[in-house]
């Protein structure tokens, strides 16, 4: 098969050819078929995952959420990190 693809898609194949991953354009075709196919896969999987709960938001079986409620639950749960010396301050530290 014969096809015609733009010059900025030409340059991409030659990007990928010259890095030796690929021997051939269409090895680098099939890479880039194979990665549409998972992503769709993925999405198709996603969408039915949260089919679920879109259905019952249409039905009206949603429940209304206190943000401030949220956010104030995660406040307690955050416990803040050490601030780790940069190697610099290390180092000076140690001048003193």
């Amino acid at each position: 098969m014969t096809i015609a693809i733009s010059s900025e898609l030409e340059a991409l194949l030659q990007q990928e050819l010259a890095t030796g991953q690929y021997h051939t354009a269409d090895d680098v075709l099939m890479a880039a078929v194979r990665l549409l196919r998972d992503r769709s896969q993925k999405l198709a999987d996603l969408r039915s995952e949260i089919q679920p709960a879109l259905d019952r938001l249409d039905r009206g079986e949603g429940e209304q959420l206190d943000m401030d409620a949220i956010k104030a639950e995660a406040r307690r749960g955050w416990v803040p990190r050490r601030k780790e010396p940069r190697s610099n301050e290390v180092h000076e530290a140690g001048r003193k």
